[in-house]
């Protein structure tokens, strides 16, 4: 059985450094704010979850010195790739799930990399607590 762990790994190690470009842009901000504004109760957590993925997938390899991409990186990339999916695990246009899964998937990738991502999370403005509630 995959389990949600083995199901990010799997997808962040398939991104190749081309995939990854488009994803490192803060115009997705107006993009990722449009999506969500429809998405019933749990818009404002997942926006501010994407928000700071966006951060992330932008900022954080630069911020820690890292030359290569990190596993942080990639696995923050394939969290944002995986909710700009709208026909994913759960299909976004179900209103009362369909963001569950994207929530889900953000939220453990910030889980998993607590240790590294709270500081930046500081460093960024973003409160650690309101970004891993559940």
């Amino acid at each position: 059985m995959l389990t949600v762990t083995d199901f990010i790994e799997k997808g962040a190690n398939r991104l190749s450094d081309e995939q990854l470009k488009p994803l490192c842009s803060t115009t997705l901000k107006p993009v990722v704010k449009k999506m969500v504004q429809s998405a019933g109760r749990d818009a404002d957590d997942l926006l501010h979850i994407i928000q700071f993925i966006i951060r992330i997938v932008s900022e954080f390899d630069e911020y820690m010195g890292y030359a290569r991409t990190s596993k942080t990186r990639r696995e923050a990339a394939f969290a944002l790739k995986y909710f700009l999916e709208e026909h994913d695990i759960i299909p976004d246009s179900d209103k009362e799930f369909g963001l569950k899964d994207d929530l889900i998937i953000a939220r453990t990738v910030l889980q998993r990399h607590e240790k590294e991502l709270h500081p930046f999370a500081d460093a960024c403005g973003f409160r650690w607590d309101k970004l891993v509630k559940s």
